[in-house]
């Protein structure tokens, strides 16, 4: 399952995250307990944050912690000023990928690869 930061995950200490994207394997989304639409119980198993002006990367990397402490395996945090993905294990091991490297969903999303320019190409159509 995918989904977009409309997707609540609601934490051990009761708050609610909203990844930018999330990805939760399918036989575990199965299993989740339906407490209402558009809420997860615990982390996606891969969150993906963006970057905004008003983010620090402290900030998100603290959401990353949180997201690791109830049962993601993997972090995504985008960004487009810089044009890098900072990939964040819960490990606490870290790796920056700039525009000239491929992104790998790891054993997370096995198979996943996108070479890192492809994710910031609509923003070159908006600088013109």
């Amino acid at each position: 399952m995918v989904a977009a930061s409309r997707l609540g995950c609601r934490m051990k200490n009761g708050n609610v995250l909203s990844p930018d994207l999330s990805f939760v394997e399918k036989e575990r989304g199965k299993r989740q307990p339906r407490q209402g639409a558009g809420f997860l119980e615990g982390a996606p198993d891969l969150a993906v944050e963006v970057l905004s002006p008003s983010d620090t990367i402290a900030r998100i990397k603290a959401k990353a912690e949180e997201y690791f402490e109830n049962g993601c395996l993997l972090c995504w945090i985008i960004d487009p000023v810089d044009r890098t993905v900072l990939v964040v294990r819960p490990d606490g091991s870290e790796e920056l990928l700039r525009e000239e490297e491929t992104l790998g969903g790891e054993s997370v999303v096995e198979g996943f690869s996108l070479p890192v320019p492809l994710l910031f190409e609509d923003l070159d159509s908006l600088e013109e």
